[in-house]
């Protein structure tokens, strides 16, 4: 089953690890850095999107916490992961996810 998992970032941040979601965020966004008249002002990136193929069954759910989360199963076990530990299955390939391109998924769990 593919999922579409949302890429967030902020252009120019140094060494900037980016952020995963499985909805898209604000593209209209910015992180100031520092006090005027030094300050500086990055503008946030979220152009890119990733289709992940996800273990059959795998759903997304809300839950009160706000922060949508991946319910998937591994043989008897349950679990649920965040759009970054999500990613880093797939990339690793592990725990049958696999499959990372980039662009929306066609047909997506939502």
């Amino acid at each position: 089953m593919d999922i579409t998992v949302y890429e967030f970032r902020y252009d120019g941040i140094p060494n900037e690890v980016p952020t995963f979601s499985f909805e898209q965020r604000n593209p209209n966004g910015a992180c100031r850095v520092g006090y005027p008249p030094r300050d500086v002002v990055y503008r946030a990136d979220a152009s890119r999107c990733w289709c992940v193929s996800t273990p059959t069954g795998s759903e997304i759910e809300q839950p009160d916490s706000g922060e949508s989360l991946l319910a998937w199963t591994r043989g008897a076990e349950q679990f649920r992961s965040t759009a970054d530990n999500v990613m880093s299955f797939a990339r690793a390939g592990i725990n049958g996810f696999g499959n990372v391109r980039l662009g929306e998924c066609v047909h997506s769990v939502v």
